[in-house]
């Protein structure tokens, strides 16, 4: 009976992430302050850390490994353009951690969903 009220807590989970993204989605459009990125990064956060309705080891496997490759993307692309705004060729660079971390859950989820639905 408690598996199945969590598992009824984890499927609430995506909604809340998924609401909260959009939400800070808006915030971050319309806000540049310091703090308008925090409900993006709790919203993508909270969508990744939602479970399947029917989680089994090969989904908890894709997920860990999809956070992985994401980590390694998107330190490369901080590299990148760490070293592309030094030589001048882009106005740009990741320099503050919330970016960074709102760029490694979106590459995280957009790995996951893919493999997920799309791979063998």
């Amino acid at each position: 009976m408690n598996a199945k009220k969590n598992s009824n807590l984890f499927s609430f989970q995506r909604y809340v992430g998924i609401g909260v993204t959009i939400l800070g989605i808006f915030v971050i459009i319309g806000d540049r302050s310091a703090g308008a990125t925090v409900p993006l990064m709790v919203g993508l956060f909270t969508l990744f850390t939602s479970r399947e309705r029917v989680e089994d080891e090969r989904s908890v496997s894709i997920k860990t490994s999809s956070l992985y490759f994401a980590l390694v993307i998107a330190y490369t692309i901080k590299l990148l353009s760490s070293y592309f705004y030094s030589e001048g060729l882009i106005h740009w660079q990741i320099t503050e951690v919330d970016y960074f971390i709102i760029l490694l859950f979106s590459l995280a989820l957009v790995i996951y969903y893919f493999r997920l639905y799309f791979g063998k």
